[in-house]
């Protein structure tokens, strides 16, 4: 089977029972969705969280984490995750919203520790295809450092200018 990156779609899992075998044109035409779908779950992030954190809450375990905590999940699909989390990273906001949300919400999941888990996880040495996942984990924290620097400048700069 394939693997999409959504832990079992499109006949790529480790499910019970008899998978559905994809012809190959089937499989050429369905490979853009996931990458297609974690675009589309980055917009709704990024723009409507405030909204949507229940579904955020669902969805981002994964579309951004399952990839990358997953055991044998493909280079393909743990890259395409990175884009994503970088895609996100690169807004001090969001990453703000993920910790006060979620980590710091005692019922909800810790999206934000598990997403520094998930890449700290990928960062490992390896040939070819793993060193991409690895600079693309690296480049995802470097993201992360960079938004939190900008965002407490924020703070810094507001508190500065009530005194």
């Amino acid at each position: 089977g394939v693997d999409f990156g959504f832990g079992g779609f499109g006949g790529g899992g480790s499910g019970g029972g008899s998978m559905m075998k994809l012809s190959p044109a089937v499989l050429k035409a369905i490979s853009p969705l996931p990458a297609l779908a974690r675009a589309a779950f980055g917009s709704l992030v990024l723009r409507a969280r405030d909204t949507w954190k229940a579904e955020v809450a669902v969805l981002f375990p994964p579309m951004a984490l399952l990839p990358l905590e997953s055991y044998g999940a493909s280079p393909g699909a743990q890259l395409v995750s990175l884009r994503l989390i970088r895609k996100l990273s690169s807004d001090p906001q969001v990453l703000v919203d993920l910790f006060v949300n979620y980590d710091c919400d005692m019922a909800a999941a810790n999206l934000y520790e598990r997403t520094v888990a998930a890449l700290a996880g990928v960062m490992r040495p390896g040939p070819g295809a793993a060193q991409q996942v690895r600079n693309g984990a690296v480049q995802c924290m470097l993201a992360i450092v960079q938004s939190l620097r900008t965002w407490h400048a924020k703070g810094e700069q507001s508190h500065q200018q009530q005194q």
